[in-house]
């Protein structure tokens, strides 16, 4: 609740509108996640590639290696060799422990597979054992310089991202409530809905019989609603209506998918299930059911206008034999 006071002595409580906090906190997110997204592009993103060419000319001029790009991490380094696939990559890692008494370990893999007479495995072999000989020094400068600055260009961008993941939780916590506040309304006696239609793919009557009569439809939303305590007692529903609550019943007016009235009573457990389906179909499921009626409807059209275009061209390249 919200209050506004008149005056020191009189205040009036205020319904909080979670439609407005929820657009407003959606607008406060779009702007810091515009915000990362420039800061990532223009200063990390720079920052990293820097520190990764640097890491590389550092291999280059050292240890005198064949590479082609190095990747640093917060806790692994990796350098792709001329031969650029995963089997020729030589890895640097932290390997952290649970047990917080132990330490972590540097670790250097790489593949054990065989060499053959391939310059580029020669090569792959000889980069290896130049790093096996710079172990300690390359050791040193991951753990103490390369991996520090990326972990100091890293805090920075996380500092960022807090207020980012503050406003999606906050947002995620709000929608959670709505939801909430909708399904309690839709249980309350004297709530009606009638279910959102969507779109549905459906053949028409064709006067030439063609093969792409087929258009989209508007068809009722209906849900299925558990009346019984067997599994085949249920009905699906179009439009319902709370009448009351009698004990741990509810009592119903619900138009069936032949569109025809009937009062039903069900149990407290059914019409909160039945609800649940509710407002998923209301909040986003009758939508969703069109869109993908609208993708594939539009896929089918543009197969069809692809079949059509190929078999003009068939026809006109046909030519008819010369009988003269």
């Amino acid at each position: 609740m919200l209050y506004i006071y008149i005056d020191r002595l009189t205040k009036i409580k205020v319904m909080n509108n979670k439609q407005v906090m929820l657009e407003a906190l959606e607008a406060q997110l779009s702007v810091k996640e515009t915000e990362v997204t420039t800061y990532t592009q223009e200063v990390f993103n720079p920052q990293v590639q820097d520190l990764n060419d640097s890491i590389l000319e550092w291999f280059h001029q050292n240890i005198r290696l064949s590479l082609i790009k190095a990747e640093i991490g917060s806790d692994s380094l990796t350098m792709h060799t001329q031969k650029d696939r995963w089997a020729n990559r030589i890895q640097f890692n932290i390997r952290n422990y649970w047990r917080e008494k132990e330490t972590p370990e540097f670790e250097f893999n790489w593949s054990s597979g065989n060499t053959y007479s391939d310059p580029n495995d020669i090569e792959y072999g000889i980069t290896i054992g130049r790093v096996c000989q710079n172990h300690d020094t390359i050791k040193d400068l991951f753990i103490n310089e390369w991996t520090v600055k990326y972990k100091d260009y890293q805090k920075k961008l996380r500092a960022l991202q807090e207020p980012v993941n503050s406003l999606q939780s906050s947002i995620h916590a709000l929608k959670y409530e709505m939801i909430d506040d909708q399904k309690e309304s839709y249980m309350k006696p004297g709530f009606s809905l009638k279910l959102k239609s969507y779109k549905s793919i459906e053949w028409v009557d064709s006067s030439d019989d063609s093969s792409n009569d087929r258009e989209l439809q508007d068809k009722p939303g209906e849900l299925k609603l558990q009346t019984g305590r067997s599994k085949y007692d249920y009905m699906f529903v179009h439009e319902f209506t709370v009448n009351k609550k009698v004990g741990y019943k509810y009592d119903l007016t619900i138009l069936d998918h032949n569109d025809k009235s009937r009062n039903v009573q069900v149990t407290t457990k059914q019409f909160e299930d039945f609800i649940d389906s509710v407002t998923s179909w209301e909040n986003s499921g009758a939508q969703d059911r069109t869109d993908r009626a609208v993708q594939r409807f539009n896929e089918i059209m543009e197969t069809i206008a692809k079949e059509k275009e190929l078999a003009s061209k068939r026809s006109t390249s046909i030519r008819l034999p010369n009988l003269s």
